[in-house]
């Protein structure tokens, strides 16, 4: 069984607990994906590894696996090789990284946009790099069954930017619709490249907060709610 879960922002007892009642009544091993903006990096790191060591004993309790990707509220330092926490049964999965889950190719992907970045403070509640930056994905050949990122492309969900809240942080930043739009160029990019290989692959994400199923001929988009938990068939 694989269960992607929606942003949780740090509120790691409440998936703990949503996690812990799946696992109990699955009555098998349980995959979880979690789709960024976990919300490491905003709390002291002993704090954090001591949260996450809980959550750890009871997926391996049940031999069960956590899959994080990295959102715009997270400290992107805990998703490069060798930088983060190690934990047998929680996996940080890098950007562009492929893992096969209960026999489906995954493709991970992190990142986003800050939209209120000018309220916030660089390395405190905020890092640069936060944006999906798209290898390159020239004669990418591998068949993809499910896509994991943070952000979406627009063109395939029922977001965009013309929305008020978008229009007053632009009013405050400069540089802001320029990122955003760079963003989705990258997130067309992969979807193109996937789609292409196979039309009818599943994509879930979050950063939205709300949640909605897009449906584009074959092709599936999921968008998860906070700390909403989703059956990935």
């Amino acid at each position: 069984m694989i269960i992607a879960i929606g942003d949780i922002h740090g509120e790691f007892d409440k998936i703990q607990k949503g996690m812990v009642d799946i696992m109990e009544s699955a009555g098998e091993p349980v995959n979880f994906v979690q789709v960024g903006d976990f919300g490491l990096g905003f709390e002291r790191p002993k704090r954090d590894h001591d949260r996450l060591t809980t959550i750890n004993h009871f997926l391996k309790e049940k031999d069960s696996h956590l899959w994080v990707i990295r959102g715009n509220h997270d400290n992107p330092g805990f998703w490069q090789w060798g930088c983060g926490y190690e934990f047998s049964n929680i996996h940080f999965v890098p950007d562009d990284e492929i893992r096969v889950i209960e026999g489906k190719t995954c493709y991970f992907a992190g990142g986003a946009v800050s939209v209120d970045r000018s309220r916030r403070t660089q390395g405190i509640d905020y890092w640069t790099g936060e944006i999906y930056n798209e290898r390159n994905l020239l004669g990418f050949k591998e068949r993809i069954d499910i896509l994991f990122t943070h952000d979406v492309y627009h063109g395939v969900s029922p977001f965009g930017t013309s929305s008020d809240t978008l229009k007053y942080w632009c009013e405050r930043d400069e540089n802001l619709m320029g990122d955003i739009i760079q963003s989705q160029l990258g997130m067309k990019y992969l979807y193109d490249s996937i789609y292409n290989i196979n039309p009818n692959f599943s994509w879930y994400h979050g950063h939205y907060h709300e949640s909605h199923l897009t449906i584009n001929g074959d092709q599936k988009t999921h968008s998860l709610g906070i700390l909403e938990f989703k059956e990935v068939r």
